[in-house]
């Protein structure tokens, strides 16, 4: 006897047939991108008063009920047995009777998932940062994002000291992928065992980061009607640095320097920064000795360390004047101002500074922010990414949200169960999955439509399947296939690789009929790698640092995945044998079913995998066994 209970209530529904029939699997050989859960066939439940109230009167005259939409469980009792344990009862439509199926094992997971998208449903906030200098730097030894050393084609910077030199905006930081699967697991409240079997990737940012607009203020400075009379007898002008009497300093970025009589900061944070200055005011100056006197305006210019790096509009108004410069930690920066040098006209004295302002703004800086740039990557094909990488199977455990994963190497030499008692007679033996073809491709995207070079290939040796099938479409990119030189001191010369972040468009300046770079930045671009410590030197934005991750990217493109993950796939399509085995299994014996393990039939004298065995309450079953050649 056959009785179906809706766990949430306890209750039985009416279930008017003797039989059931249900199909139990975790995979499918036959289709390695798939994942695949057990199923029921159709089913039908009576319209009684006792189902139509257990579902919500459903089906009844202005029914508001929402069954067909929500996660139904159940178990289905086979004798008193229970041969599913939380399976999903879907309805699909009510006539004379409720028309239905069950599913369990991982559709429950992908159910859960839907189509949800990572950066909408995974709280990745402690990822949040400014790619600034000591970020990147600090990053090299995290383990949830790093900046790993490759060639991301954004805008160089010339070598220093014959060490290569990146700017931050070139670089792009990568999430360690264990560490966002982990996240994705336990969002859905989910665990896992096993080995994923994908070492230790990374994946990188998405987005180019550009150079774009202004960042935070990180100095702000104001002064309001300065008298002055230094005269400086080389140039015989007026000079004087000025005093600031109200400042607004971001203490990580800038201080005061302390006796400088508020004129100097000291930089704090190495890194690009834009200035931006203005000032207005006068002072009275002569010609000779007793020449006529006239009005001078005042020219600023900023110093670092004592030396001009920017001359600015003469003071007639306030008319501003911008730049970018890089900073470095222990910099110390003020204003000075002077009269205008011009017509051997000598200051004489009054002079009067209306207003300076000067701001200093982050520049080459950017906030990343995962959430948002994985926003539109879906978790399930995340999911999927995962286990094609990995060769893997999911065996779902529903009781306690656990997820046992094994790699196909695994499953083939699995311990097997001696199924022989079970053994009735083979009653199909088939030679070929309709599914694969000679050549079945694993893609990436490249920069250029139709390039291959990274895609894996799993060859089938049989001359009747048609040539070629793309059996998985990736939304991971390829690094180009040339290498970029970097330099260091351990090795003068190394080899990097080259991942496309930038579209570079080279235009000529009409005016001088120099060549100008732009660089747009890329979006939606996920490149894997793997992360290996270098011992060498790099310079970021000048700054020397000893010690630095480098991309690798030997065993993650699909190509050296088939190579490393797939080659035993060969025992089960190469060849292929699939035989059909009527078998006598009671519900204890389904109950039981393991479907991690190989079997084994003395009557064949030949050891397979389960991919799936169909049960009929009451009746023999059917178990489709791929068998594993001795190859």
């Amino acid at each position: 006897m056959v009785r179906i209970e809706l766990i949430e209530t306890g209750q039985f529904l009416d279930f008017t047939d003797a039989k059931i029939t249900y199909v139990k699997q975790v995979s499918d050989i036959g289709d390695i991108t798939k994942l695949n859960a057990s199923y029921s066939w159709s089913m039908k439940f009576p319209k009684t008063p006792a189902n139509a109230i257990a579902m919500g009167s459903l089906g009844v005259n202005n029914s508001t009920s929402d069954f067909p939409y929500t996660k139904n469980y159940i178990n289905i009792y086979d004798n008193g047995i229970v041969i599913v344990r939380k399976g999903l009862l879907g309805v699909k439509e009510t006539a004379e009777d409720y028309k239905g199926y069950v599913q369990d094992g991982i559709i429950d997971f992908i159910k859960s998932v839907s189509n949800d998208n990572i950066g909408e449903v995974i709280d990745l906030s402690e990822l949040n940062h400014v790619n600034d200098v000591s970020t990147i730097i600090a990053s090299f030894v995290r383990n949830d994002y790093r900046y790993i050393i490759a060639n991301y084609n954004g805008m160089p910077l010339a070598n220093s000291s014959g060490i290569t030199n990146l700017a931050p905006n070139a670089l792009i930081p990568s999430i360690n992928v264990i560490y966002l699967f982990d996240k994705i697991m336990a969002h859905y409240g989910w665990t896992y065992t096993g080995n994923l079997n994908i070492g230790n990737p990374w994946m990188t940012y998405p987005n180019a980061t550009a150079f774009d607009g202004l960042g935070d203020e990180v100095l702000g400075l104001t002064s309001l009607n300065v008298q002055g009379n230094n005269y400086d007898i080389t140039s015989m002008r007026f000079e004087q640095s000025v005093p600031f009497t109200n400042q607004d300093i971001t203490p990580d970025f800038f201080e005061y320097v302390l006796g400088s009589q508020q004129t100097s900061f000291r930089c704090l944070e190495t890194g690009n920064y834009t200035i931006k200055y203005n000032i207005t005011g006068t002072a009275f100056v002569r010609q000779g000795s007793f020449g006529g006197g006239t009005i001078s305006n005042f020219v600023p210019a900023i110093q670092v360390n004592d030396v001009n790096v920017s001359v600015g509009v003469p003071s007639s108004d306030l008319t501003e004047t911008s730049f970018q410069i890089a900073l470095f930690e222990g910099n110390i920066i003020n204003m000075k101002v002077a009269t205008e040098d011009i017509n051997n006209l000598t200051f004489v004295g009054n002079a009067n500074i209306t207003e300076v302002n000067m701001s200093i703004y982050q520049a080459g800086v950017q906030d990343i922010n995962f959430s948002i740039a994985l926003v539109k990557y879906k978790v399930k094909e995340f999911f999927k990414e995962i286990m094609i990488r990995g060769a893997l199977t999911a065996f779902p455990d529903i009781d306690n949200k656990n997820i046992h994963f094994m790699s196909l190497d695994d499953r083939l030499d699995a311990p097997a169960i001696d199924f022989s008692d079970k053994y009735i007679k083979r009653k199909k033996e088939s030679y070929l999955y309709n599914t694969y073809a000679k050549n079945n491709l694993l893609k990436h995207k490249y920069d250029i439509e139709g390039d291959d070079y990274d895609d894996g290939n799993l060859i089938v040796n049989n001359a009747n399947l048609e040539s070629e099938k793309t059996l998985f479409q990736g939304n991971t990119f390829a690094p180009l296939d040339e290498f970029v030189t970097y330099n260091g001191v351990v090795n003068a010369e190394y080899e990097v690789t080259n991942f496309k972040m930038f579209e570079i468009d080279i235009k000529e300046d009409t005016a001088t009929g120099d060549l100008i770079a732009a660089y747009k930045p890329l979006k939606n671009r996920f490149y894997f790698m793997e992360s290996e410590q270098r011992a060498d030197s790099i310079r970021i934005l000048g700054v020397l640092q000893v010690g630095f991750p480098i991309a690798k990217i030997n065993a993650v493109s699909y190509k050296s995945i088939v190579g490393l993950k797939y080659q035993k796939i060969s025992q089960l399509i190469e060849r292929t044998k699939v035989h059909e085995i009527e078998l006598a299994l009671a519900p204890f014996h389904i109950a039981t079913l393991d479907l991690k393990k190989r079997y084994y039939f003395t009557q064949e004298h030949a050891y397979y995998l389960l991919n799936n065995v169909r049960y009929v309450s009451g009746n023999k079953s059917i178990g489709e066994f791929i068998l594993i050649s001795k190859n």
